[in-house]
């Protein structure tokens, strides 16, 4: 019967192979792209109906140093115990009773969101192409032909672990950029209405008239437009732009802007122009609230 070789040279019966294991002293490699701590805290699930090759995988992988492994021998438990543990490595058998590996591995591949990069290594003692192009199209990454040494196993588990984490900490990155990202285009657009209140307040201290005008054309315009049923954004909008309707004011000379009294014809021509160069100082705008403000 083939036998498991222990560190201390114990041979142990396997019914599906040998299990050869390297040296107890030889250390683990790992790229310099992810810290060991990071490394031997990822998430391992590992599935096989043989008690015996679960059982001495699991010791093995925590005489390593990983700390975060988890056993499956009923493969009708594989949707709740992945749902639940969300590993890192699922290292799989394929000939399994009740559910195979293959059904497994199309169950985890349809579990996936988009984008989301998830090792398999499949357990097999059958190394025939067809065997491996079936297990690889329904989602394979790697295979580890029984019977195997646990040096390659080490190797193997390793070189798949490296790519994962390395995944997580991009998207990590990625949510991190897109929130400050997200921070500073809110602090940049608060910064645009400020700046445009501000030069609504210019316009409307210009000339004689009652504190608040603006605003209050601004929210009666806003009103008007939530019941005329304008797209909901468009209409959040029309309270700031409105309060720019008089800010071509600014260009009135003050003579005829806070003359107290009734403005002759010619006088009136002029204060008739703010609103073309109103039009004139808000041309251009890069944002939907100033082109708005133009119209």
């Amino acid at each position: 019967m083939p036998a498991l070789v222990t560190d201390i040279g114990e041979p142990i019966p396997i019914g599906g192979g040998i299990f050869a294991p390297a040296a107890a002293h030889t250390p683990v490699q790992r790229s310099p792209a992810v810290s060991t701590d990071r490394l031997l805290q990822s998430r391992i699930l590992i599935m096989d109906d043989e008690r015996q090759t679960v059982a001495l995988l699991e010791r093995f992988l925590e005489r390593e140093g990983f700390t975060d492994v988890h056993t499956l021998t009923d493969s009708r438990q594989v949707v709740t115990r992945f749902e639940e543990l969300k590993p890192d490595l699922v290292i799989l058998d394929l000939r399994m009773p009740h559910v195979s590996g293959l059904m497994v591995l199309e169950f985890i591949r349809a579990s996936l969101p988009p984008g989301e990069y998830l090792p398999v290594l499949v357990l097999t003692g059958d190394a025939s192409p067809e065997t491996r192009l079936r297990a690889l199209t329904v989602g394979a990454t790697d295979f580890l032909t029984k019977p195997f040494e646990l040096f390659e196993a080490r190797c193997r588990i390793r070189n798949l672990l490296q790519p994962r984490l390395l995944h997580q900490e991009l998207e990590e990155r990625n949510r991190d950029l897109e929130t400050r990202v997200a921070e500073r285009t809110r602090e940049l657009s608060q910064a645009h209405v400020d700046l445009l209140e501000r030069l609504a307040l210019v316009a409307e201290r210009s000339e004689n008239e009652t504190a608040q005008h603006c605003r209050r054309v601004g929210e009666i315009a806003g009103g008007i437009a939530s019941l005329l049923g304008m797209d909901p954004a468009r209409a959040a909008l029309l309270p700031l732009a409105a309060q720019l309707h008089d800010v071509g004011k600014i260009a009135i000379p003050e003579s005829i802007r806070m003359k107290p009294g009734k403005l002759t014809d010619e006088e009136m021509a002029v204060m008739r122009t703010h609103t073309t160069i109103g039009a004139e100082l808000l041309a251009r705008g890069g944002s939907e609230l100033v082109r708005m403000a133009e119209s």
